[in-house]
């Protein structure tokens, strides 16, 4: 089974602030139960730097790095991912 998922994040803010680094989990596992077989992330204002990396449990985590004043944080992911386990309770 594929599922197809559209995620929106969104803050606003009253007054223009200056944004901290941020740590974005968003991105779903590829492994031995499921398959991603897309992503994407889109970040608004964008980030003056990014970075992924793998924690240590294996998911995929950004690091997210701004430089400037705004009013407003906007994160938007899509992603599909491809079920393999054909019996969902045979743990």
């Amino acid at each position: 089974m594929q599922f197809l998922t559209r995620h929106i994040t969104r803050f606003r803010y009253t007054a223009p602030v200056y944004l901290e680094p941020h740590t974005i989990r968003l991105r779903p596992r590829s492994d031995s139960d499921q398959r991603l077989v897309r992503y994407r992330m889109a970040i608004e204002p964008e980030p003056s730097m990014m970075t992924e990396v793998l924690d240590s449990g294996g998911n995929s985590v950004t690091h997210a790095w701004f430089s400037e004043l705004t009013d407003s944080l906007v994160i938007r992911t899509e992603f599909e991912v491809e079920t393999l386990r054909v019996n969902p309770f045979d743990y």
